[in-house]
């Protein structure tokens, strides 16, 4: 009997794979993904591209408070970058105590509502035309 020192393992001379058929296996499984892919990609190009021309989404309440947040900051620190991941903390944990605070953010939810309604003029008269 013969054998052969293969994956550190012995193995008969019978027993060994046959190489050239896995060869056209692997092949066949790659041009099988290829077509997948192909097929994933092209889902994704179907989106429809957003109209320049289109009225901007009204801002929430969240959105609000964080541009007021923003701009506070910079007229405090007009040299200073802005660190986003630690603003972006502060800024959730203050957003918890104003929503705990009705007054704080009625003024918010005011301030979105009247967003909303500009938005919602602005698009019957993009729709209009």
């Amino acid at each position: 009997m013969n054998f052969s020192y293969n994956n550190k393992k012995m193995v008969k001379e019978s027993d060994k794979f046959d190489i050239t058929s896995l060869q056209k296996d692997i092949k066949l499984l790659e041009n099988r993904v290829k077509k997948l892919e192909i097929v994933i990609g092209n889902k994704n190009k179907e989106k429809k591209k957003k109209d320049p021309n289109a009225p901007k989404k009204y801002k929430t309440a969240y959105m609000i408070f964080n541009i007021e947040r923003i701009n506070e900051y910079k007229k405090k620190n007009p040299n200073k970058k802005i660190n986003i991941t630690e603003f972006s903390k502060e800024s959730g944990e203050l957003w918890k105590k104003i929503k705990e605070d009705e007054k704080q953010y009625e003024k918010y939810k005011k301030l979105e509502a009247n967003d909303k309604k500009r938005f919602n003029k602005e698009m019957n008269l993009y729709n209009k035309k």
